[in-house]
């Protein structure tokens, strides 16, 4: 039997208020990194807010990655605070402030901060350009580049799903995507905009299809995040017999790499009515650029990536930045809300593939070369 712990938005404002009066005293400031590695849990939610509360911006290390990743990451990112559930040698090594993040060991009430936590505000001075999180890639050459990522962004890609993908109070997101990920930020923050509730899977059930359809039968999930590879052994497994314990779902969203035709068209013959949505974006575009329904697609030719998200544009352009005629292939780049700031201490990647906008007359003045 699964084991379930339930909290309340009440008891999460409460908690993640705690934790950010912790990580003031601390000496957290606005725009100041602070690292996360803990596994998928409650704990792990509460942190995030709690971070974001206190006005500095994530930066989530898998407890897993070598120490040398993790040496790293924390000495580029310049940050002096790891939240964690547990200690690992690595840290201790870097001499860096751990905070615990197990909910007994935080303080009942930081009364001394009560102009600051007033139910669940975030701190006085914050501003929609303040940093959200940082996220490392894998870099061309091996080395991780981190793109720095603005509330703004996140907001605005958040709004843009909940515009076109409805998530209202009788619904569940699944957090199973591993949030190191960007994906994650969808799950993470992408429920509580309708009133809903996040369902969170056990570290290690993302890697089996059998315990994702129980888990989404168990908890009515309503929405979920596939990257293709596992969504086909997802397909694989299923069956005119298996597939009703999937009745709950509303969406299915497809992203991160491109999607085979046969596997789409396999998953649409069993006539389950969820809407299976193609979403693309790099990390450099918070999350998510473009979206397209497959539900609708003819089954023709490969896979489109859609059309842009609100408050983004697209565009395909030339070597020396010039738009392409229709029909004429070229690179893709991105435009809007959702371009991130750049990659942190790196100005001359920054400048190679963030580019002055202003010619196009868009909402932000950076596009992205993919």
């Amino acid at each position: 039997p699964v084991r379930q712990i339930t909290i309340t938005y009440g008891q999460l404002n409460e908690q993640s208020d705690r934790l950010a009066g912790v990580l003031i005293d601390k000496g957290v400031l606005a725009d100041d990194i602070v690292a996360i590695m803990m596994e998928r849990s409650i704990e792990l939610v509460i942190g995030i807010m709690g971070i974001l509360k206190a006005g500095g911006a994530y930066l989530p290390i898998d407890p897993k990655y070598p120490s040398e990743r993790i040496a790293y990451m924390l000495k580029d990112s310049g940050s002096t605070i790891v939240l964690s559930d547990y200690e690992k040698e690595i840290i201790i090594n870097c001499q860096l402030l751990i905070v615990n993040c197990k909910l007994k060991n935080l303080p009942k009430a930081p009364s001394h901060h009560s102009s600051f936590i007033l139910n669940g505000r975030p701190r006085r001075g914050l501003h929609h350009s303040n940093l959200a999180y940082i996220m490392y890639t894998s870099g061309s050459t091996g080395r991780p580049k981190a793109v720095v990522v603005e509330q703004r962004s996140v907001v605005n890609i958040l709004f843009a799903l909940l515009e076109k993908y409805p998530f209202c109070r009788t619904d569940s997101y699944l957090l199973k995507t591993t949030y190191i990920f960007d994906v994650s930020v969808t799950e993470l923050f992408g429920w509580f905009l309708g009133g809903g509730r996040l369902a969170i899977l056990e570290p290690g059930a993302e890697k089996d299809p059998q315990k994702i359809i129980e888990i989404v039968e168990l908890l009515s999930v309503t929405h979920i995040n596939f990257v293709p590879a596992m969504f086909y052994v997802l397909v694989n497994l299923l069956n005119q017999r298996n597939v009703w314990a999937l009745k709950s779902l509303r969406y299915i969203f497809l992203a991160g790499e491109a999607l085979l035709t046969a596997m789409v068209q396999g998953f649409l013959k069993l006539g389950t009515g969820i809407l299976l949505e193609n979403l693309y974006g790099p990390t450099e575009g918070t999350v998510y650029a473009s979206g397209y329904s497959l539900n609708g697609w003819n089954g023709n030719g490969t896979v489109p990536i859609g059309t842009p998200l609100s408050n983004v544009r697209l565009y395909i352009c030339d070597k020396y930045d010039r738009l392409q005629p229709i029909g004429i292939p070229g690179e893709l780049c991105i435009s809007g809300a959702g371009t991130a700031e750049g990659y942190l201490n790196n100005p001359e990647l920054t400048a190679e593939k963030f580019i002055n906008n202003r010619s196009y007359r868009t909402p932000r003045t950076y596009i992205i070369y993919k």
